[in-house]
């Protein structure tokens, strides 16, 4: 039963439109019960159908989830490996420099590169705020908006001047 949802939900019309001829006609109660009855488990099974495939998109999702947090792991695992790498590099360069192989006017040529001592400057230490000129100290100020707040307002049916939330009726399975 490999049916496309487009093609159940062609049938489930299909099936629905015979109920509505069949209530406009003039049949004997047991015929026009058998063929209802019939329509009835036609329905049924379509209805089944329509929940199987829908089942089928949430397990999909599911597993693309998961998919995603495996790579996420994956990734952030890789990541944990090449700060490890880049540490062993700072490893090798430091001992370079403690083994007196490379100095200030002592470069270390290879067949490739050349190793030398450079001066290289890390972030910005402060060690207090009110000490410093004014020229290096800046004022920000930010504002945010609180939508969990607007959302809750909105849906709660407060009408708020610049906002609104879109409402949509849907489909909801228990």
């Amino acid at each position: 039963m490999s049916e496309t949802l487009r093609e159940i939900t062609s049938e489930m019309r299909e099936i629905n439109d015979e109920i509505e001829y069949l209530a406009n006609l003039d049949l004997d109660t047991q015929q026009m019960e058998e063929t209802l009855e019939s329509l009835r488990k036609k329905m049924v099974r379509k209805i089944q159908n329509i929940d199987h495939i829908a089942l089928g998109f949430e397990i999909a999702a599911k597993r693309l989830e998961v998919y995603a947090q495996f790579h996420e792991s994956e990734a952030a695992i890789a990541k944990k490996k090449a700060e490890q790498m880049q540490k062993n590099k700072d490893r090798i360069y430091q001992m370079l420099i403690d083994l007196d192989i490379v100095a200030k006017n002592k470069p270390l040529k290879t067949d490739k590169h050349t190793y030398y001592l450079a001066n290289h400057y890390g972030s910005v230490k402060i060690d207090d705020v009110e000490s410093l000129p004014s020229e290096y100290v800046k004022t920000k100020i930010e504002q945010v908006i609180d939508k969990a707040a607007l959302r809750k307002d909105l849906v709660d049916g407060k009408t708020i001047a610049g906002c609104s939330i879109e409402r949509k009726e849907r489909v909801s399975r228990k």
